[in-house]
C-alpha cells in the first residue's frame, strides 16, 4: 500500500514534511513490476512511468475538485494501493471535513497539498530510481493541464480559453511556470487544444510502444497530424 500521502502536515508548500511516512516498500514494488514487464524500455521510461502513476490521482482529484465542486478534500490520509499489475487506479480517503471556500482559496489549498505530496513522492522515488527534477516537474505540469481539460464543461473555444487561463494560475501556484502549456489550432473550423509537453515519457522505447501523439520529440506538424488522426470519426 502507498498510504498516508503527505502525512506530517506543516511546513511551507513545496517542502516535504520531515517525518512523512516511508512508502519505500510499495514504491520498490511499483519499480519492480514495471521494470520486469518492460526491461527493454530502460531507466528513463521506468522512472517516469512510476512517477506518473504515483501523482496522477492526487493531481486530478485536486484540480477537478477545486473547479467543479465547492470543496477540496484533505489528501493527507489518502491511500493508493499498488495492485499486482502495477496500475495505480483507485484510492480511499479517511472521513474528514473538507476545505470549503471560494475558488481562489480552493486552488491555493489544493496547490499547497500537491506541492507537499509531490515533494514527498519525489524524495521517496529517488531513493530507488534516478529521476530528473526537470522531467518530474514537467510531467507534473502536464498532468495538471490534462486535468484541466477533463474539468472543462465542453470542448468549445470558450472552454479551451478557460483551460488556458486556469493553467497559468495553476503553474504559478505550483511553481511550475514554463514546464508545460497548451497548443491550439483549428481543425475543419473547429477549435483544438492539446498539451504542449516539454518532456518525453519514453513510451516509444517499449517493445509495443510508439511516439505519443503529443511527444515533444516530434515536430509540431507531426504532433498536430497525429492528434487530428486520433480525433477523426470513422466513416
Amino acid at each position: 500500500m502507498i498510504c498516508d500521502i503527505g502525512r506530517g502536515g506543516g511546513g511551507p508548500p513545496g517542502r516535504a514534511p520531515p517525518r512523512a511516512p516511508d512508502n519505500a516498500q510499495a514504491i520498490a514494488r511499483l519499480r519492480d513490476v514495471w521494470g520486469q514487464r518492460y526491461p527493454e524500455a530502460g531507466p528513463h521510461y521506468l522512472a517516469l512511468r512510476c512517477w506518473g502513476l504515483l501523482i496522477w490521482q492526487p493531481v486530478y482529484l485536486s484540480v477537478i475538485a477545486a473547479h467543479r465542486s465547492a470543496i477540496v478534500p484533505d489528501l493527507s490520509g489518502m491511500i493508493q494501493p499498488v495492485p499486482d499489475d502495477g496500475f495505480i487506479i483507485g484510492y480511499t480517503l479517511e472521513r474528514h471535513e473538507p476545505l470549503r471556500g471560494g475558488l481562489r482559496h480552493r486552488m491555493q489549498a489544493a496547490a499547497g497539498q500537491l506541492r507537499n505530496i509531490c515533494a514527498t513522492f519525489y524524495r521517496e522515488l529517488t531513493q530507488v530510481l534516478r529521476v530528473s527534477p526537470r522531467a518530474a516537474e514537467s510531467m507534473q505540469a502536464d498532468c495538471v493541464l490534462y486535468a484541466l481539460l477533463a474539468a472543462r464543461h465542453d470542448d468549445g473555444a470558450a472552454a479551451n480559453d478557460w483551460a488556458q487561463r486556469q493553467a497559468i494560475e495553476w503553474m504559478d501556484l505550483l511553481g511550475l511556470r514554463g514546464r508545460s502549456g497548451y497548443l491550439t489550432w483549428r481543425r475543419a473550423d473547429l477549435p483544438v487544444i492539446a498539451v504542449d509537453r516539454q518532456v518525453c515519457c519514453h513510451y516509444f522505447r517499449r517493445r509495443d510502444g510508439d511516439y505519443c501523439s503529443t511527444c515533444p520529440k516530434l515536430d509540431l506538424a507531426e504532433r498536430m497530424t497525429r492528434i487530428d488522426a486520433e480525433s477523426a470519426v470513422p466513416a
